[in-house]
């Protein structure tokens, strides 16, 4: 090689590294070797949220506010908010511990049970997070979006399952213990982050995306956000969720008097705010108030709403370019998100995070066996027994016929995972009586639809030859769950005709409830000898 070449060749190689170094500094910092503040864990919170900012392009911000946001290679951020669902166990395709819904756990009025509970959820979580495990969203993250602590006011709500009652502060002690077991009790680090949904005045299903509740104000802080208040200042709940709906007029992602004044103002919330999904998109197609995602964005990001699951990552480069919203907005928002994440410890070595080492045994262990079976005993509540009817004594039992259809078929509630030890109501009552008591099923009728003579007269029959029959009753999900209502408080389908045919046949009926919502068993309470609601 000649000696101009060799000098072209030292130049390119020169000019290569020097390229790839200033790379380096960009994400180091200038004339330095260390890491960025950002990337390290002894730096002040602060520092580390401002310096991260600092690095970042309008683009990458926009990206960093959806709530799956993927991971940024380039300032070495992961993709760590992959939000999940965890009302009673983990929404997971992976087995998982699953619980009794919400309402069970509030007919316990035990909030230490309730945080013991939620403290093996979330170790179930993180380690399902260490595994890298996949959920119905992708990789399972951090960011769970529980407890629902709005309150069932109108008793034909279709979410009654989700939440703690009707009742404030009975909501919002059972929250805070909620809040609690999920995020852990580590000084430092957050085993979770807790989402509050849904703020506020949530209580109906239908037109949810459009409607306007009209609160007056003493009733609004009294009763609808004082559950949410106790989650916020004494759960130190990490994020809240903004609701579908509007209060006064206002939809709530956009409500600056809910989302700044109130939560952040008058309660010192640290956290950031979710809209629900979609709800940014229904400030246009549901509440109509602008036709422009530039605009509906901006309008949320200036009311407080940080994180978004559509549109944000689209349309706040347009919306900051147009002058509807500042950087310096997006810029708050993104602080807020970046906090509960460091705490979260992704940005840091698994070494110094304590929840980084809770291993896959914990994941549908043992002793989270027994503890969803003493939540569900505790939950239970007799609500007749006439003269001493219960308990049963299987000694003097020879036969019993077990009917209705949620003997065999009970729901789970909303968002329930894979329960890989599953037992009906049926082989459990076979299980406990033994080979030596001969037990008859027969559904007798579906949750929905009308009576089959058929098979009421096969239940009539079992429950005639019985020494007692138990008679399992309620609702499942296509009765009441999320987006769908009930029109009344009746046993849907045949139930109620179910129920009077296998008295009259047998009079010594046990009745047992599995439903969420409250349903109307004046018959019930008038002719049976016991009665139970067993959620």
């Amino acid at each position: 090689m000649s000696p101009r070449r060799s000098t072209w060749a030292i130049l390119i190689l020169l000019v290569f590294i020097g390229l790839v170094a200033s790379q380096s500094v960009a994400a180091a910092g200038p004339g330095s070797s260390a890491p960025p503040p950002y990337l390290d864990p002894d730096q002040p919170l602060e520092r580390r949220v401002a310096d991260l900012i600092s690095r970042m392009t309008l683009e990458e911000k926009a990206a960093a506010l959806f709530h799956n946001a993927p991971a940024n290679e380039r300032l070495h951020i992961p993709a760590w908010g992959g939000w999940n669902q965890c009302l009673h166990g983990i929404w997971s395709r992976q087995p998982t511990t699953l619980f009794p819904v919400p309402i069970a756990m509030a007919a316990t009025w035990d909030p230490a049970l309730v945080q013991s509970v939620t403290d093996a959820i979330s170790d179930e979580a993180r380690a399902l997070y260490n595994l890298h495990a996949e959920g119905p969203h992708g990789k399972h993250g951090l960011v769970y979006r529980a407890p629902v602590i709005n309150l069932s006011r109108d008793p034909r709500w279709g979410r009654i399952q989700e939440c703690f009652g009707e009742d404030p502060y009975l909501a919002g002690r059972l929250g805070v213990a909620y809040v609690r077991g999920l995020q852990g009790h580590d000084p430092h680090y957050l085993k979770l982050a807790s989402t509050l949904k849904h703020f506020a005045v949530n209580n109906q299903e239908q037109g949810r995306m459009s409607l306007s509740a009209q609160v007056p104000e003493r009733m609004l802080h009294e009763y609808w956000l004082a559950q949410f208040r106790a989650c916020v200042v004494e759960g130190q709940a990490q994020s809240v969720m903004a609701a579908y709906n509007a209060i006064n007029g206002t939809p709530c992602a956009v409500n600056h008097l809910l989302l700044t004044d109130i939560l952040r103002g008058q309660w010192g919330f640290q956290g950031f705010v979710v809209s629900d999904l979609g709800g940014i998109g229904h400030l246009m197609d549901g509440h109509h108030l602008t036709t422009r995602p530039e605009e509906a964005v901006a309008r949320a990001l200036r009311a407080g709403c940080d994180l978004d699951d559509e549109q944000y990552r689209d349309a706040i480069p347009a919306a900051v370019r147009a002058g509807l919203v500042s950087e310096k907005v997006v810029d708050q928002a993104l602080a807020r998100v970046l906090r509960v994440a460091f705490r979260l410890g992704v940005f840091d070595p698994p070494e110094r995070v304590p929840f980084s080492r809770i291993p896959a045994e914990v994941i549908h262990a043992p002793a989270h066996r027994d503890l969803a079976l003493r939540m569900e005993r505790e939950a239970i509540v007799l609500l007749k027994n006439q003269d001493g009817f219960l308990p049963l004594d299987p000694a003097k039992l020879h036969s019993v016929a077990v009917i209705g259809p949620a003997a065999e078929y009970p729901e789970y509630g909303n968002y329930f995972g894979v329960a890989p030890k599953r037992v009906s109501p049926r082989q459990g009552i076979r299980n406990r009586l033994g080979p030596g008591v001969l037990v008859q099923f027969a559904a007798g009728c579906r949750f929905l639809g009308p009576a089959n003579p058929t098979e009421i007269d096969q239940a009539v029959q079992f429950a005639h030859k019985a020494d007692v029959a138990i008679l399992f009753l309620g609702t499942n999900l296509p009765v009441e769950s999320e987006g769908r209502d009930r029109r009344d408080l009746n046993l849907p389908g045949a139930q109620e005709q179910l129920l009077e045919a296998v008295v009259q046949a047998n009079p010594r009926t046990v009745v047992v409830l599995l439903n969420a919502g409250p349903v109307g068993v004046r018959w019930a309470k008038d002719h049976v000898p016991a009665l139970l609601e067993a959620w």
